[in-house]
């Protein structure tokens, strides 16, 4: 008996589980044993009896409820030791669990009581022991589930904190103006209400994973900063190229909204319409946390798409001098008059100083003004005021373009930038060296995706220190598998009487033969397949003094338990209830692995007992359907998703790049611009692709000691690859259409190509860098908690972001556009090209 145990080791603990079965506790090694074994009766009879009142009347028994001492008040020599942490040696044993399993309508309520008033008994009972007598860890399937979302949830908020004010630094930087601030802040108010009043509607009619609303939130906050970056900066360039007095022209203001729409708003509608249909790509997928997640962030982007197209103008329309005044930063109604009459005074460059009348000649050897220098003095926008009369509205369609005076109204107040000038000129220039280096360093790491692993394993998945983590793994150390999540035999009569149910000798000879088959195969460890010692069956049980290592059990024996009062009876009775079902058509053998079953040699497991399961179906069997035999539980749900997901991605992936294609190409009346972004996409997935594999299985940035970029011995979480490539494609889409509706933009208002690529670039490379900044700042939240896979999703995320706004498209882009030249657009005829002196 415990309680006359006389050495410290015989002394044990105990623990509770949240909503499956299971707990797990570790005493103090310094303790004396009569003080832990008293110490571990009184939580054990607290929890016990706080349990029986918690759960309904009825729900309480020996199979819902149980514990060392519970099994030892009835006597129950048999069950006792199972739930000590060594089952031969028991005054060896250091924890022990009580397993607790509440009704599945109230698992949430009960995990969370379960955790307070654990705290609550154990500083009693050590505060009556004296010390840290006890100590008590809570586990289980809820707890780690729990874990995950309380992680996921902490994790998003921090994100959000730390990247909403920078992306709203970053975009006022950009506008120079507060007073346009207040839209991007608007326009995130209403997606999140239309969002999420819309995605209550969907839950009502079915499960929605519990990272969908802070991601649904993060792609809010991105979505509407990036598309407000894209309208109002172009709405900044329009109102500058209307002039000083634009905001008192209602003229004027119409104009420059109904240009931002035809550019700004075509890149919005395209962009969006993209990235949703890459999340849309993620609902056919045989995975709820996918397919929600991809649910929930289509409909976001939608809803964000829409309500920038029609909020924002009406805004700028409504309020037309409060957001047209640029003056002072947008802050002059804060300043007194005469200090807005110094500052007047005072020439402050702004981001969108303009120059005098230029045209862009392509031929020589640099881009050079026409009419005017780079260098000469920069001429106010209001020298030259402009009639009161409509501006005419930007034409995208190149068969009735106004060529000359939408030309040159571009280039009279393109911005000077010549950083970009410059850039634009090196990428023409030497557009072969370009393409060639950005190819010869992303290749080689492309490459290395074809090592990549992925792993299921729940370490991955789990905050790193969180109690439920330190309490799943020590259970798996002091239990094994059985206790957290065992696999099962699931086994079934043939349907012929007298052998139709599972209480016949007949099928316990089966069933037998069959466990000795599988015991006496080889593992993929070299090892048995089956350990006996881990099998839990009325069958038979482990004996190590058997030749064969078992020993059988008679059917007979568990006929007579109906009636039977003895200890041993109700001890069997219990055994026979947990596993055989009440209408004795289904019998469940339970296999406890020594090892995790998500892990990789978990994984191989699974596949040899399948594989062995297999061709035990041929074995003779009188009354066993060896064809029925299932395996259930441990890592086989999660090795199953896997499995599926992975038939089915590359489908997914295939028809989503396909959409994509169509869209684009219908929105450019092209085939080679799509072709050209599809490639550029697929370059930079399988470079980011091969650098996680760099970063993660090999471990090329351990010499930072950054936690977030550790070598991860487990491999590649196989959620995050799959997640991130929705967003890679997505938002390198957004920036590519960005770049190339400006490109097209003065390709279509007579430019030549040269010419139109050298704009495009100048107007909006600064845009593009700044939204790149803005994503990668919103990313980087999820490099700050200690849970790899956010680790690995917010590489991947940043790693594509700034790999595409600072090299696939500021450099090779414009490069390949260069060489392609009019190749560009086909097989859409362009208008000819307008010479600078016409």
């Amino acid at each position: 008996a415990s309680e006359a145990a006389a050495t410290p080791a015989s002394a044990f603990a105990t623990a509770s589980d949240t909503a499956s079965r299971v707990g797990a506790a570790k005493l103090a090694a310094d303790a004396s044993s009569v003080e832990l074994v008293r110490a571990a009766r009184l939580f054990s009879d607290a929890i016990v009896a706080w349990a029986r009142s918690a759960l309904p009347a009825t729900w309480p028994s020996e199979t819902t409820l149980s514990g060392f001492q519970l099994f030892r008040d009835d006597k129950f020599e048999r069950l006792a030791p199972l739930t000590l942490s060594d089952k031969v040696n028991l005054l060896s044993s250091r924890a022990t669990v009580i397993r607790v399993q509440p009704p599945t309508s109230m698992v949430k309520k009960f995990s969370a009581e379960l955790q307070s008033r654990v705290q609550e008994i154990l500083k009693d009972v050590n505060r009556e022991c004296g010390g840290d007598a006890l100590s008590v860890q809570i586990a289980g399937y809820q707890a780690l589930v729990e874990a995950v979302q309380e992680g996921v949830e902490s994790d998003t908020k921090l994100m959000d904190i730390v990247s909403l004010p920078i992306a709203i630094l970053v975009l006022a930087l950009m506008l120079r103006t507060f007073r346009l601030l207040l839209i991007p802040l608007l326009n995130m108010l209403v997606v999140v209400l239309t969002s999420f009043a819309i995605m209550y509607g969907v839950s009502l009619s079915m499960p929605i994973a519990s990272i969908v609303p802070p991601f649904m939130l993060s792609v809010t906050i991105a979505m509407s900063i990036d598309y407000s970056l894209f309208m109002l900066t172009r709405f900044c360039e329009e109102i500058k190229a209307e002039g000083a007095d634009a905001p008192r022209r209602p003229a004027a203001l119409r104009a420059a909204v109904r240009r931002m729409q035809a550019g700004a708003g075509h890149t919005v509608l395209v962009s969006g319409c993209t990235l949703a249909v890459c999340f849309l790509g993620l609902t056919p997928l045989p995975l709820m946390l996918l397919a929600t997640t991809g649910l929930g962030a289509a409909l976001t982007v939608t809803i964000a798409v829409a309500v920038n197209l029609s909020l924002t103008p009406t805004l700028l329309l409504t309020f037309p001098s409060f957001f047209s005044e640029m003056r002072y930063a947008g802050l002059g109604c804060l300043l007194p008059r005469a200090a807005r009459r110094r500052l007047a005074v005072i020439h402050v460059p702004s981001p969108f100083a303009v120059f005098p009348a230029t045209a862009f000649s392509s031929t020589g050897s640099s881009y050079e003004p026409f009419n005017a220098s780079f260098d000469a003095p920069l001429s106010t926008p209001s020298s030259e005021p402009m009639s009161g009369a409509v501006a005419e509205p930007l034409v995208l369609d190149p068969a009735k373009p106004n060529l000359s005076s939408e030309l040159l109204r571009r280039r009279d107040h393109m911005p000077r930038r010549p950083a970009w000038q410059g850039l634009a000129t090196c990428t023409r220039r030497y557009s072969v060296v370009v393409v060639a280096a950005v190819v010869a360093v992303a290749v080689p790491c492309a490459v290395q995706t074809l090592r990549i692993t992925t792993s299921i394993d729940f370490d991955l998945l789990l905050p790193d220190g969180a109690p439920a983590t330190v309490a799943y793994k020590d259970l798996i150390t002091s239990f094994g598998t059985a206790d957290i999540d065992p696999y099962v035999l699931l086994l079934q009569p043939k349907l012929t009487p007298p052998n139709a149910t599972v209480a016949n000798q007949l099928f316990f000879d089966d069933v037998n033969r069959l466990v000795l088959n599988l015991a006496s195969r080889s593992g993929p460890d070299g090892g048995p397949l089956l350990n006996l010692s881990t099998v839990t069956s009325v069958t038979g049980r482990y004996d190590p003094i058997k030749t064969s290592g078992w020993e059988p059990v008679p059917a007979f024996v568990w006929r007579q338990l109906e009636h039977c009062e003895l200890r041993l009876c109700r001890q069997l009775r219990v055994q026979w209830q947990q596993q055989v079902s009440a209408d004795e058509r289904m019998m469940a053998i339970s296999i406890a692995l020594e090892f995790d079953p998500y892990s990789r040699r978990g994984k191989t497991w699974l596949f040899a007992m399948r594989a062995a399961l297999d061709d035990a179906a041929q074995m003779h069997a009188d009354a066993l359907d060896c064809d029925g035999v299932k395996l259930a539980g441990g890592g086989a749900q999660m090795l199953d998703a896997q499995a599926a997901l992975n038939e089915y991605l590359p489908l997914t992936v295939g028809l989503t790049l396909i959409i994509v294609f169509v869209l684009v190409a219908f929105a450019f009346r092209s085939l080679l611009v799509p072709l050209r972004a599809v490639f550029s996409i697929a370059l930079t997935l399988g470079w980011v692709y091969g650098l996680l594999v760099l970063i993660y299985q090999d471990g090329v940035l351990e010499w930072t000691h950054l936690g977030c970029f550790r070598r991860s011995p487990l491999g590649i979480s196989w959620l995050s690859p799959v997640i991130a490539f929705a967003c890679m494609v997505g938002l390198g889409l957004d920036y590519d259409i960005f770049l190339l509706t400006r490109i097209y933009e003065e390709r279509a208002a007579g430019a030549t190509d040269a010419d139109a690529i050298a704009t495009g670039l100048v107007t909006s490379g600064n845009v593009i860098t700044a939204a790149g900044v803005i994503m990668a700042v919103a990313f980087t939240g999820l490099l700050l908690p200690p849970t790899v896979a956010f680790n690995q999703l917010a590489t991947m995320l940043i790693l594509s972001v700034l790999l595409d706004t600072f090299v696939v498209r500021t450099l090779l882009l414009p490069a390949v556009m260069s060489l392609l030249g009019p190749a560009n657009w086909w097989p859409r005829k362009m208008p000819t090209p307008h010479s600078a002196d016409s």
